[in-house]
Order: structure tokens, then C-alpha cells, then sequence
């Protein structure tokens, strides 16, 4: 992704904000509700929390095995 030229990246970036407010409120009300903060989102983010859920599982996993 870091690869592409910064206004490809903001093409792909906007896409996703458009595909956000063009969900079906009525199947998607919480995706609706929280468009504009979804589009925040940055990659940064995600990376993060997929990490953190990441350590959280192996954390877990440990305790269980340690148990037993």
C-alpha cells in the first residue's frame, strides 16, 4: 500500500469513507450511525488493535494452558 502513489492512496482512502455512507441503514444501522468515525480510522489503528487482540489471545491461551 505504502508502495502506490500518495493520490492513489487517497482514491482508495475517500472510497472507503463513499462505501461507508452507502450502506442500507436498515441492515446496516450501527455502519450508518458511525460512518464518519469509521472513516477515521486510520491503518495505524487497525494494525494496532489487531496486535493488542493478538497478544490479549496468546496471553489467554498461556493462562489456559498453564491451568491445565
Amino acid at each position: 500500500y505504502l508502495l502506490f502513489a500518495p493520490e492513489v492512496r487517497a482514491a482508495d482512502e475517500s472510497a472507503w469513507t463513499r462505501e461507508y455512507r452507502l450502506v442500507d441503514p436498515q441492515a446496516f444501522p450501527n455502519i450508518t450511525g458511525l460512518s464518519a468515525e469509521l472513516a477515521e480510522v486510520t491503518d495505524e489503528q487497525i494494525f494496532e488493535a489487531m496486535v493488542g487482540a493478538l497478544i490479549s489471545a496468546i496471553e489467554k491461551r498461556a493462562e489456559t494452558l498453564r491451568g491445565a
